[in-house]
């Protein structure tokens, strides 16, 4: 582990930063993080080969969980997905003691401009 202290655009303050070993060691991998909470890290992994996967991390406890894979379509019925509008949340529900992830993506009336449709998806183990 590493620590880098480094000046903040927005705070006349230092800041640190903690760099920490990715479990990701295949270097053929796109890791984008989509998503964070108290903690976690929602990433999602590409490469030509396995695809697209999410996973959930903690990198506290180097915990690493596969997630079920949002399923994101390229539309619905007269509607087409608009590019780069899938948006993803975690968040934590008392009740079930687990953690939700939730997932938004409009999609655009390839008839009609300027009427759209969202849909939600929501994973929990």
């Amino acid at each position: 582990m590493q620590i880098t202290k480094f000046s903040s655009v927005l705070e006349d303050d230092q800041c640190e930063s903690v760099k920490i070993d990715s479990p990701f060691q295949d270097k053929s991998l796109k890791i984008e993080i989509v998503g964070s909470y108290n903690g976690l890290i929602l990433t999602r992994c590409s490469n030509d080969y396995l695809g697209t996967r999410h996973w959930l991390w903690n990198p506290c406890t180097k915990e690493l969980k596969g997630i079920v894979n949002p399923t994101v379509k390229d539309g619905l019925l007269d509607y087409q997905k608009i590019p780069g509008s899938t948006a993803y949340g975690i968040g934590y529900n008392p009740d079930t003691d687990d953690y939700t992830i939730v997932v938004a993506t409009s999609y655009i009336n390839r008839y009609s401009i300027g009427y759209h449709v969202c849909e939600i998806q929501i994973y929990t183990s």
